[in-house]
């Protein structure tokens, strides 16, 4: 029966190597999925191989001992791609994994914050994270060294384009539940390592899907970015403000007029719209404009526009026109 004693034993031990890449498996809930979605910037290492369940390897803490002292910070971004098509984009982060590499590397498993944006809800809302925009999910102490490779698992994806209905939910995928970047990036004891993973959201052909991807060449600890944490309100604060611009027709009492929106130069889709403290039935379209009509008793123009923790306004004295 030895043939069968050594089935037994490889066996068991090809158990431990179910996902490879990752650094634990997916969230038991998370549903079904083919490869994870990844993305390297060269030059990099081969991808290490998931460490069994049973290696020893344990997870760093959450957050910094009372003797220990800082030297790790992860925070996530989002490149602007289809973003801007969104009303809300709602990512809940299960586990982070960062791989240390030469010899003595290994995989060390990081428990993000469940509610980073404090809104009371898990997850964190990609919208309010575009461009440099930037939120930390997870800092305290980790085994400084030469770093390769970085995971994200995903535990629920839950968004709404712009003008949907309130019970419509956008169709938005993740490749096998998790994330990866190949990139390279130091950590060391004497100063706080900051490292931006961004992610993207991009459309999947016309099937009316979309599809979260990893940005390697927007992240890494070389990344510049503008650190936002939530206010009151729920919402990470950010100290841009929306601009808006009368672009066609007469600005003048009764006639038709159109608003271009953008943030940073970058036209804004979904904008919500007001005009004299009524909001327009249209938001922006993909151009950041929308058309209305002045009321025709106005004296004075004053416009609001908003998108997720985003605002901005004007007014226009119509007599002066």
């Amino acid at each position: 029966m030895k043939w069968v004693t050594g089935y037994l034993l490889i066996a068991s031990l090809l158990a431990g190597f179910v996902l490879p890449g990752c650094a634990q498996p997916a969230p038991p809930s998370s549903p079904a999925g083919p490869e994870s979605s990844s993305e390297s910037a060269p030059p990099d290492e081969t991808q290490p191989s998931q460490p069994p369940a049973d290696s020893g390897e344990t997870a760093a803490p959450s957050a910094p001992a009372a003797d220990s002292r800082m030297n790790f910070r992860f925070l996530i971004s989002d490149e602007v791609n289809a973003i801007t098509e969104f009303d809300y984009l709602n990512v809940v982060i299960s586990s982070i994994g960062v791989h240390r590499s030469g010899e003595d590397g290994g995989w060390t498993e990081l428990e993000p914050i469940l509610d980073p944006d404090g809104d009371d809800e898990d997850g964190l809302d990609l919208t309010n994270l575009v461009g440099e925009n930037a939120l930390v999910i997870w800092s305290g102490t980790v085994d400084p060294g030469e770093y390769n490779h970085a995971f994200i698992y995903v535990y629920a994806v839950a968004g709404a384009l712009a003008g949907a209905e309130d019970d419509e939910t956008a169709n938005v995928k993740l490749p096998g539940g998790k994330l990866h970047i190949s990139k390279p990036f130091t950590i060391d004891d004497g100063s706080v390592a900051n490292f931006v993973y961004d992610i993207t959201v991009v459309r999947a052909g016309q099937s009316g899907q979309y599809v979260l991807r990893p940005q390697a060449t927007e992240s890494g600890t070389d990344q510049e970015f503008t650190e936002v944490g939530p206010d009151e309100g729920g919402k990470p604060k950010d100290e841009r403000e929306l601009d808006l611009e009368v672009l066609d027709g007469d600005i003048a009492a009764g006639e038709s007029v159109t608003l271009h929106v953008t943030l940073d130069g970058t036209p804004l889709e979904g904008v919500r719209v007001w005009v004299s403290g009524t909001e327009l039935d249209d938001r922006t379209t993909d151009e950041g404009t929308v058309v209305f009509t002045i009321p025709v008793d106005a004296v004075e123009l004053e416009i609001e526009a908003k998108k997720g923790n985003l605002q901005g306004e004007t007014t226009i004295d119509l007599t002066t026109v």
